[in-house]
Formats: C-alpha cells, sequence, structure tokens
C-alpha cells in the first residue's frame, strides 16, 4: 500500500471506556540508525522523509548523507545519491547532479513518494527541484535549480525550499512548497500549478476558498481516499485540511507571534482540535480509520488526532532524548515524519540519526484517547445527563440563576454575567461604546456587542461558550454522554 493514501472515516463522538492494561505497554525501540546497540554497520545523518516501496520496503531521506536509502529486513542500502566530498561542519557535501544513480548527487533531500509503477520522486529540497528515481537513472521531473516562484511546464518552473510530497491514485503529486508558502500539484506529465495558498516571501494565515488562503511555511501533507490534503502549517503551528475547494483549519491553535518573525509562538497542549497546540511539526501520515499521525518536531513528540478531532500525545516526553521504552517514559529528539504500516509506527528521529519503531494497532491507539480524556475528568462528578447543559470550571460545578445555557446553531451559549463571577471576573458594561470589560488582576479582555459573538435574551447578555474560553486562553471539552461542558483554566 503506497504510504499517504488512506481511509477517512467519518467523524464520532468519543465515549467513556474501561481501563486496558495493553494500552500503556506499547514500546518504543531503535529499528534503525544510531543507538548503543547499533544494529546496522552504516550510520545516518539527520534522517528526514519515509516511505514505502511498491514491495513493502522502507525508504529513508537520509538528508545530511544526501542519499535515498532502502532497509530491506536488517539490510541498509543506498539506492540513489554520491557524495565524495565534506562541507566546512563534516558532512557530506550536496550536489545537483543527474545521471547514474550511483553517480547523481542531491543536496538535502527531505520527502519521498513513490507512484503505481514504483518509481520513486523525491523533494530535493536544497536544490529547489523534484527529482525521479527509475530505471538506475535519477532525473529532474520539476524545477530548474534555483529558488523562486513559477507554475508551468517541468523545465520553466520553480520551487523554494519544497518538503513535503504526496501522491494520488492518478499519480499526481502534491508538495509543500515550503519558503513559497504554498500548496503545488504536479501532474503526471511534470506541469507544474498552483493548488492553494497565495505565493508570499513572508506568509500568513487566512482559511477560505483555496486561491485565497494563506499559508506559513508548510511542512508535510498527505490525502485520505476522497482527495481530501491535509497540511502541517507548521509556521502557523496548525493542521490544515483542503477539502473541495476550500482550506479550513482541522486543528492547532494560533496563540502569538514570536517576537521579531512572522512564526507563530509553539506550545504542547491536547484536547480537542482547535485547543490543541504544536510546536512547529513536520511530517505526519493517516491510517485507514482516519487516524493522523503528527511528528511534533520542536516537542520531542509524536500526537495524533483521532477521527472524532481529539489530539493526545502518543508517545515522547518533555526533555529531548533516545531512551528507548513504553511509549509514555521512551524519549525522541526531533522527530520530523512518521508512517504507520501493518500496526507498526515508524519515527524518522532526525537528531538521533536513526529510525525508532512502535508496534501498536488502532483499537489501542482508541484506548490510550479514551485514557486520556478520563483522566482529564477524573475527580468531576457529573450528574445523569438530562436536556439541560452543565458546565464544570475545572472540577467545580457552576451554579446558574434562573437564566440557563442553552443550544443555538451548535453552540453553547452561556449567560456571561454568571460566568464571569464563576472565573472571578468583574464584568463592566459600556453602553455608549456597545462594549463589555472583563477584569481582574491578570485578565483585561474587551467585547463589543456588535462585533463578538454576544446576544441578548431577556435583558440578558449570553456568548458562545468556546469562543469565551479561547479569548481566556483556557482549554474547553465537551462532554457528550453527560451533556457537559468543562472549562480548564490551568
Amino acid at each position: 500500500m503506497l504510504r499517504k493514501v488512506y481511509l477517512l472515516l467519518l467523524a464520532v463522538f468519543f465515549s467513556s471506556v474501561p481501563f486496558y492494561c495493553f494500552a500503556a505497554e506499547a514500546t518504543v525501540t531503535h529499528y534503525y540508525g544510531s543507538s548503543e546497540e547499533e544494529r546496522l554497520d552504516e550510520k545516518l545523518s539527520f534522517p528526514y522523509g519515509i516511505s514505502l516501496d511498491i514491495d513493502g520496503n522502507l525508504l529513508i531521506a537520509d538528508s545530511y548523507n544526501n542519499a535515498i536509502k532502502k532497509i530491506s529486513g536488517d539490510e541498509l542500502t543506498t539506492i540513489a545519491g554520491f557524495s565524495d566530498t565534506k562541507d566546512s561542519f563534516g558532512y557530506a557535501q550536496g550536489g545537483y547532479i543527474d545521471g547514474n544513480i550511483l553517480e547523481a548527487k542531491f543536496n538535502r533531500p527531505r520527502d519521498i513518494v513513490v507512484d503505481s509503477k514504483g518509481n520513486i520522486f523525491v523533494t530535493d529540497t536544497d536544490n529547489h527541484v523534484i527529482r525521479k528515481i527509475s530505471q538506475d537513472k535519477v532525473t529532474t521531473f520539476a524545477g530548474i535549480g534555483e529558488p523562486g516562484y513559477t507554475d508551468g511546464l517541468p523545465s520553466e518552473a520553480q520551487f523554494n525550499t519544497p518538503s513535503g510530497i504526496v501522491i494520488d491514485k492518478d499519480d499526481n503529486l502534491y508538495v509543500a512548497d515550503t519558503l513559497n508558502n504554498i500548496i503545488r500539484k504536479i501532474d503526471s506529465k511534470g506541469i507544474v500549478k498552483t493548488l492553494a495558498g497565495i505565493y508570499s516571501i513572508d506568509g500568513g494565515f487566512r482559511d477560505g476558498l483555496q486561491k485565497e488562503a494563506l499559508f506559513n511555511e508548510p511542512s508535510d501533507l498527505v490525502l485520505d481516499k476522497d482527495n481530501n490534503l491535509y497540511i502541517l502549517d507548521s509556521g502557523n503551528q496548525l493542521v490544515r485540511k483542503i477539502s473541495g475547494d476550500k482550506v479550513l483549519t482541522l486543528a492547532g491553535r494560533r496563540i502569538s507571534l514570536i517576537p521579531d518573525t512572522n512564526y507563530v509562538a509553539g506550545d504542547h497542549v491536547d484536547g480537542n482540535g482547535q485547543n490543541a497546540h504544536f510546536n512547529f511539526p513536520k511530517g505526519l501520515d493517516i491510517a485507514e480509520d482516519g487516524t493522523i499521525f503528527i511528528a511534533d518536531t520542536w516537542n520531542n513528540r509524536v500526537r495524533v488526532i483521532s477521527p472524532d478531532n481529539e489530539v493526545f500525545t502518543l508517545i515522547g516526553t518533555e526533555r529531548p532524548g533516545e531512551q528507548d521504552g513504553s511509549r509514555t517514559d521512551a524519549s525522541l529528539n526531533g522527530p520530523v515524519d512518521v508512517l504507520y504500516s501493518n500496526g507498526q509506527l515508524f519515527i524518522s528521529d532526525m537528531w538521533n540519526n536513526s529510525i525508532r519503531v512502535v508496534a501498536i494497532t488502532l483499537e489501542e491507539i482508541s484506548e490510550i484517547k479514551n485514557i486520556n480524556k478520563n483522566n482529564i475528568f477524573q475527580g468531576i462528578d457529573f450528574p445523569p445527563p438530562t436536556e439541560e447543559i452543565q458546565v464544570f470550571i475545572n472540577k467545580r460545578r457552576v451554579s446558574f440563576s434562573d437564566l440557563k445555557p442553552f443550544i443555538s446553531d451548535d453552540k453553547a451559549m452561556i449567560p456571561l454575567m454568571d460566568i464571569c463571577e464563576e472565573l472571578g471576573l468583574q464584568l463592566k458594561r459600556h453602553e455608549q461604546e456597545n462594549k463589555i470589560e472583563l477584569v481582574n488582576a491578570e485578565i483585561n479582555l474587551s467585547l463589543f456587542l456588535d462585533i463578538d459573538p454576544l446576544e441578548i435574551y431577556n435583558q440578558s447578555i449570553f456568548t458562545h461558550v468556546r469562543f469565551l474560553a479561547e479569548k481566556l486562553n483556557y482549554r474547553i471539552e465537551w462532554v457528550p454522554e453527560y451533556r457537559s461542558i468543562v472549562i480548564l483554566t490551568n
């Protein structure tokens, strides 16, 4: 099965399940590359993208060796790429030469994909081209070898630091054109066009129509069976989705810009979809049930987005390292790509110069998600479900006056005065400015009746609870089986 082409199922609500001991027993091990007990004689050097060939062998873009390598069993071989010099840092010197596979040169390749005929396509990142490996030859499939932005014929097109690549069932290629801040499409004849985004040196953020959307250093992408495209928008710390002619944000949250940059600050927060935070994620894959795996690079973790859009941490700890062990104890150092196949999750652990692996089923992953969710709600005394919406702040149930929360247009509306009292916020209303201030020692938030999602019912102001929680930088969870909302303030 080709990498990155899987069936995406409809999202479902999570349900509470008992704890199963197997969910915590999945073990991360070194599979290829550097470790104290190295299995292979030849080391990898900052391995990046990983994929499968048509025979099921693992392919590796061995970035700082400027080579494409293959693992078959315990045997590591170079299938293309050659370097005979070192740079000033002692790494293999890159180059740009087409020709015989053992004489061709690459320059920091980052990703690989295989078409239906077994041809291999490589994002040759620092050469700013897409290369093709076929019949023992390396050729340039698209690009001229200089950074720039031009659509059109393969011999005229220009890219700028292309990174992730994926292929559809018709052998069309899709490329994360990273420093052009756009998504490109290359048909089977090599014709290049801009699929989504507006070319920009600085990047930006905007959902909407494909031609109007903005990205910030997209790093990788995957396709589902219906040709929906999922994109890691690394500089925005988001997972985006292209469905039909629209770009939308699937998961992640933009907090604030890193000072003096155009990059959004990263963080590590699990939770429902757009409440989650990432930290410059670089690689992703999707399983047959719609589970998405994320190489959350600067968090040194592998994260998961479940089919019901719940984000949780699967592997890794806060501190970088190369310790093997249980998924919660094992440490990674700069994971940049992931590949899920036949119950095994492979991780390109770049700064450890290794490929890691964990045997884990999708059923186990689903159990882990539910266990994580149950741990969040541990200690909350949920009442039996009724038609009434319940609201909790951390573990404390909120008592409302005569006006109760209700659902409007699939959004939970809550009385603003009551929730402010529970959150320790003073509500100040400025009639002439149509403005409301929420204030305490740490917060000074202004809301506007004619701009923000505020509505008046029975002379009281209501607001969307998710909008308010996000404005206050709080996490929010919907617990459908109890018809309850949980606001987590820490």
